[in-house]
């Protein structure tokens, strides 16, 4: 192994463990107002922070006397910090759910309110509850396909693993979003991670660049050391989810940006407030794109970005 290789695995080893958060439990002030818009979920991260505190400052901009209640989850996913006792009140008007686990917790307490998800990625998931919607992390695959072509307009033949009871819809968009835009899709089924390594293999001998899917089964914190240093031994290019992703070793990802994304949550929120269904409001993508890059990925991938794509982006890892 090369000295620029060593140097790189010692990254790689150090930047995965920060792939995936975690989620503290805290208290609720149960005093409800009948404007009280509940917000259900960890604060704990920076992004969290971010994205909850844009939303309500929208909201306190555009709605006269709203107040929040904040509630962070508990142990008792059926009663998550009296949860279920503030929505028997029948005083809440809506509940922001901030994470994947937030959302589940309200659905298993089956919450009458409207929910609006935020910070989940799972599109699919919030379409089969009525009485909920959201923005979701991911970008649409006509978006982050569109993204590959233009930050890497020589590469035509994209790869992607993934696991067909999570991902199957989604790669079926994806191949025929590829074809629109004259790319090569090539698709390789992962059932469980202990396939992994040969199914990366096979794959990187056939194309230009892995894309990132985001697949539980697929990718997580134990799998990421593998892909990284696959993608680097064999000069693959790996398009990841998330810029933490990127710093260990990724060439590149979209970004989604905290802010706006609490003020678009913050627009569905204020729609439900003035009268309308949640039920009429379909899930959305992020409205904004951002990027980050890793240059030190590019070099030794021999690849150069134009001065361009490396001026518009939102994080650059040398």
């Amino acid at each position: 192994m090369t000295g620029s290789m060593q140097g790189w695995c010692k990254t790689v080893c150090a930047a995965a463990v920060l792939l995936i958060g975690t989620v503290a439990p805290g208290a609720a002030d149960l005093a409800v107002a009948e404007s009280s818009v509940v917000v259900l979920g960890a604060q704990t991260r920076a992004e969290h922070k971010q994205f909850v505190a844009s939303f309500k400052r929208f909201l306190v901009e555009q709605e006269q006397g709203v107040q929040f209640v904040d509630i962070a989850l508990g142990d008792d996913i059926d009663n998550t910090d009296g949860l279920k006792d503030i929505i028997r009140q029948k005083k809440v008007p809506l509940i922001l759910t901030v994470g994947p686990e937030a959302f589940q917790s309200a659905l298993r307490q089956e919450a009458d309110p409207p929910l609006i998800a935020g910070l989940t990625h799972d599109a699919a998931e919030l379409e089969k509850h009525p009485n909920a919607t959201g923005v979701v992390l991911d970008y649409g695959v006509e978006t982050q396909l569109a993204w590959i072509k233009r930050i890497l307009p020589d590469f035509k033949t994209i790869g992607v693993l993934y696991n067909p009871a999570a991902s199957g819809q989604r790669v079926a968009a994806a191949k025929k979003a590829a074809t629109k835009l004259g790319l090569k899709f090539v698709a390789q089924e992962v059932n469980s991670p202990s396939e992994l390594p040969v199914a990366m293999e096979s794959l990187f001998r056939r194309v230009d660049v892995l894309w990132g899917l985001t697949d539980p089964v697929v990718l997580s914190r134990q799998t990421a050391k593998a892909i990284l240093l696959t993608s680097f031994r064999n000069k693959v290019p790996f398009i990841a989810p998330s810029s933490a992703w990127v710093k260990a070793g990724a060439l590149y990802s979209l970004e989604v940006d905290y802010n706006d994304i609490g003020v678009q949550t913050g627009e569905m929120a204020r729609s439900v407030l003035r009268g309308k269904q949640v039920s009429s409001i379909a899930p959305q993508q992020p409205r904004e794109v951002r990027y980050s890059l890793n240059l030190r990925t590019a070099e030794h991938m021999r690849l150069k970005f134009s001065g361009d794509i490396v001026a518009g982006a939102a994080q650059v890892f040398e």
